[in-house]
């Protein structure tokens, strides 16, 4: 009678040291960037705000959630859930990833549209209609005359603006946007 008590007690032993030495979070069960808390016989997951549930599989409806707070979409923006995020499908006139940002020429269409070879600057309107935007034009390029955007290569081997070599010579080559030098004399450093 006493070694069948001993033998129980021996496997109850080896049983509990199975429990309290197997880490149930080596099989990964935490998903969308759970983190996994091994326990005695058990784990937790640590979800991300956007997941829930035991193993972080529930995605969080954040247009639910975060409707009527700042954390939402604003000024009568449609809310879309989408999986451990959302979007905001913004009103005319706003734009941002909550739509709090006030629409302006410059996000009507893209910087090359708008600009050419430029980064378009908005300006305060003085007239209705007006074009409410204005293009910094990029090294090598210049506007014409008859629009905002940055559409004309400037020739910098003829404005003298190019650093090639004079004696030897060495010719300038215009590309668009910037110049190159040429080859170099035969036997000549620069």
């Amino acid at each position: 009678m006493l070694f069948f008590q001993v033998n129980t007690l021996k496997t109850t032993v080896d049983h509990l040291t199975e429990l309290l030495t197997n880490n149930e979070c080596n099989s990964n069960p935490c998903r969308n960037g759970g983190t996994c808390l091994d326990l005695f016989n058990g784990f937790i997951c640590k979800c991300p705000n956007a997941w829930q549930g035991n193993n972080c599989e529930t995605d969080v409806n954040e247009c639910s959630i975060y409707a009527g707070t700042d954390m939402g979409c604003q000024n009568g923006a449609t809310c879309t859930n989408t999986p451990g995020s959302f979007s905001c499908q913004c009103a005319a006139n706003w734009h941002g990833i909550r739509c709090t940002e006030s629409h302006d020429d410059c996000t009507g269409a893209s910087q090359s549209e708008l600009c050419g070879h430029g980064t378009c600057v908005n300006v305060a309107r003085v007239l209705s209609n007006q074009t409410k935007y204005k293009c910094i034009c990029d090294d090598g390029w210049t506007k014409s005359t008859s629009s905002p955007a940055c559409t004309v290569d400037i020739d910098e081997c003829s404005a003298q603006a190019a650093s090639c070599s004079r004696n030897p010579p060495v010719p300038c080559i215009n590309i668009p946007g910037s110049f190159r030098c040429g080859v170099c004399p035969t036997g000549k450093f620069l």
